[in-house]
């Protein structure tokens, strides 16, 4: 894929990646970043403004140059290996795993740096694109072409998605602390905590009232409260996108909270609508019955994430008694990746704390288009259909994104931050 001839549309970026839209083919580019005082060895890369793509096989040789980002990034191949085991624990229907790897030349760097520095938020503009490697995938912010055959969908209403990161939905507790972590304010979730933490570092301009523990809850009201919490302060834990343009969220050029209701089909109806589509598909099975998982095949998205998630709560007390080097590292996860993984129960305490890690900071995407012909009640055995109480029919679909393998000093790091957190409280 030549970056030098395709349009390229800033997307979004989280603190290890950043990732740009190619509309003409429906996919994204997700780009690794790095401090900007750190070296990166992208200096080494061709100048040359033609760029590459890989096919993924062959990949398992596939050397980082610079020692340095050797520590920093993992190994495309291992990353991509990465995303397949989680495809095989959680279910394919849920994840996305790239098309290619691109070869990122520094002109392409440089272009891409271009085009997204007037939309990145102040506080993510203390990294920059790092390395020579990119991942290409689907765009999940629109429905793929195989889900919408055969369906007709309303052409006056357009296609909308909407982004979560639903964050830690259990709550640390003495038995589970094992004194790593000062809880005399642990009133709180800590999600909630690090609110207070945030405000302090100036890293958000006010608190957040949405709470991981209403949304997990699975509770018709209290979900809806966490839902409308998120839009009223999207923070980087939601975004909306309409036709696979960003139009909300903490970027800069975003529409303000008081505009959404006069964007768009959908907002003219009201928030309840959003609302209980959200809802209905985050608590909606996905997993078609002929696919097999680790998991029990009625969980919807939430409780599957919940599940992996409590891995680090059933192994905390294991990972408190272990020492970890404070460099980055990914030797857990090299280790998980040599074995033949089929359940969790394959996993060492460790390795099941380092899965835990990278669902704790996952994100959802909900992706949905109001339908042109409303179903027959038999209709509705299809998964992918949410009836609204308005009596709408939608398409939908939900992915799970953000899933980068966490290095080994993570729990040093979860054990700082969620000290600094509490300790923030006032």
């Amino acid at each position: 894929m030549d970056f030098s001839q395709i349009e390229l549309i800033y997307r979004a970026e989280g603190n290890a990646n950043l990732v740009v839209a190619i509309p003409q083919y429906k996919k994204v580019l997700r780009l690794p970043k790095a401090n900007i005082s750190t070296k990166s060895s992208s200096s080494t890369a061709t100048s040359s403004s033609r760029s590459l793509s890989c096919d993924l096989k062959g990949l398992a040789n596939t050397r980082i140059p610079s020692s340095e980002q050797q520590e920093d990034i993992l190994n495309p191949a291992d990353n991509l290996a990465y995303t397949k085991l989680l495809g095989t624990l959680i279910g394919s229907e849920y994840i996305y795993v790239p098309d290619s790897v691109a070869i990122i030349s520094q002109t392409d760097s440089e272009k891409i740096s271009s085009i997204c520095r007037p939309f990145r938020p102040a506080h993510r503009r203390d990294k920059k694109i790092c390395g020579q490697f990119g991942y290409i995938l689907p765009d999940a912010t629109l429905l793929p072409d195989n889900l919408c055959a055969n369906i007709q969908l309303l052409p006056t209403t357009n296609t909308f998605a909407i982004e979560i990161k639903p964050k830690q939905g259990w709550k640390l507790t003495e038995t589970v602390n094992s004194n790593l972590i000062d809880l005399r304010n642990s009133g709180k979730c800590r999600y909630c905590a690090m609110q207070f933490s945030k405000l302090k570092n100036c890293k958000i301009s006010a608190l957040s009232s949405y709470c991981p523990l209403d949304l997990f809850s699975g509770i018709q009201s209290r979900m809806e409260t966490a839902i409308h919490a998120l839009l009223r302060c999207p923070q980087n834990n939601l975004r909306i996108f309409e036709n696979g343009n960003l139009i909300y969220g903490d970027h800069s050029g975003s529409l303000l909270f008081t505009d959404l209701q006069g964007r768009g089909s959908l907002f003219e109806k009201n928030f309840k609508t959003m609302v209980e589509i959200v809802r209905k598909a985050l608590l909606t099975n996905y997993i078609h019955s002929e696919e097999t998982t680790s998991f029990d095949e009625r969980s919807c998205v939430l409780e599957t994430i919940l599940k992996i998630q409590q891995l680090a709560e059933e192994n905390f007390a294991f990972m408190s008694k272990r020492s970890y080097e404070d460099c980055k590292s990914y030797q857990v996860v090299r280790n998980i990746l040599r074995k033949n993984i089929t359940t969790l129960d394959d996993l060492l305490p460790e390795e099941r704390y380092s899965l835990s890690a990278t669902l704790m900071d996952c994100s959802i995407i909900i992706t949905f288009h109001e339908m042109a012909l409303e179903k027959k009640e038999d209709d509705f055995k299809n998964s992918h259909f949410i009836k609204t109480e308005d009596g709408s029919t939608f398409l939908t679909k939900v992915t799970i994104v953000d899933l980068d393998a966490k290095p080994d000093n993570h729990f040093r790091k979860y054990v700082n931050t969620t000290n600094e957190a509490y300790a923030s409280i006032s």
